[in-house]
């Protein structure tokens, strides 16, 4: 863009070209640059398709503005605006990508918090149920049938009543973690680009 701009500038055409090779150059390099202009806003589109087409539609007009004339000045403005039209972008962009990746933090510490609360209760009943194993192992050792049958059944009552309870505990573990799973999703997918 620059020697395009220096050309422009320049009163006398080069003594190798004519006026009209010159005026063919200027012509095939604005049709270029133009090109180019629209290439980056339907890449920006396609790559964030959400954040992209704002991208797109500014270089478009950018890239319009320059069919109907062309002057050192007017190449000067469109390179500020084509520069502020991609910060612009990048910055919505990184803020976008940087709320995207706190929202999987989220996910992540809420699967972790989940697994770690998982393992501690799942070693509590494990010392339940090691405890009424031992104690089964004791009416084996009982000599007396109704002595082994009234145990057997405060046993099998202690074992369904921890089942249930884990069961419960189960289910509750389950919502509460589909709820999560599902706040960090709609977050996920309300801020997509």
């Amino acid at each position: 863009m620059i020697s395009i701009k220096k050309y422009l500038d320049s009163d006398q055409p080069t003594e190798h070209a004519s006026e009209t090779e010159s005026n063919e150059l200027i012509s095939a390099a604005m049709e270029c640059y133009r090109a180019v202009l629209l290439a980056v806003g339907k890449t920006a589109a396609k790559v964030s398709p959400g954040l992209g087409v704002d991208l797109e539609m500014g270089l478009q007009g950018i890239a319009r503005r320059l069919y109907l004339s062309v002057s050192p000045d007017l190449l000067a403005m469109t390179e500020k605006q084509v520069e502020v039209q991609l910060q612009e972008w990048g910055s919505r962009t990184s803020g976008y990508l940087k709320e995207q990746a706190d929202g999987v933090k989220e996910l992540l510490i809420a699967l972790a918090r989940t697994a770690e609360s998982v393992g501690s209760r799942d070693q509590g009943y494990t010392s339940r149920f090691m405890d009424l194993t031992g104690r089964l192992e004791k009416i084996a050792d009982l000599n007396d049938l109704t002595q082994v049958r009234s145990s057997l059944v405060e046993r099998v009552s202690e074992l369904k009543n921890s089942v249930d309870q884990m069961s419960r505990e189960n289910t509750q573990l389950v919502s509460q973690l589909r709820a999560e799973i599902s706040i960090c999703e709609t977050r996920l997918t309300s801020g997509r680009a």
